[in-house]
């Protein structure tokens, strides 16, 4: 008497996906282009600054956002988006705050 034929073995299961922390170039692109619009946008704001005449704690906030602001620049340079976007957010902050006082 023959064996039976043994059944084919099953399908492995796929493989789960691990999520990833990598994006699409697009995405990638434009998260790039939203900071990098966020930088221009504070740094229109600290030049709307410098044309006006500040003194004490006005014009260290002053230089306090332009610091912040280079600091996105250099993040942005490295392709640190996230602690370029920060840092931009932080430096439009005080500048609005400063902008927005009569």
């Amino acid at each position: 008497q023959a064996a039976p034929n043994p059944a084919p073995p099953a399908d492995p299961p796929p493989a789960a996906r691990q999520p990833s922390d990598l994006q699409s170039r697009g995405d990638r692109a434009l998260n790039r282009n939203t900071v990098a619009a966020r930088v221009r946008d504070a740094r229109n704001m600290i030049g709307q600054l410098d044309r006006r005449d500040l003194a004490g704690q006005a014009k260290d906030d002053r230089n306090r956002a332009a610091s912040l602001l280079d600091l996105a620049a250099q993040a942005l340079t490295r392709g640190d988006l996230r602690q370029a976007d920060d840092f931009a957010n932080r430096a439009a902050i005080v500048a609005k705050t400063l902008l927005d006082a009569k």
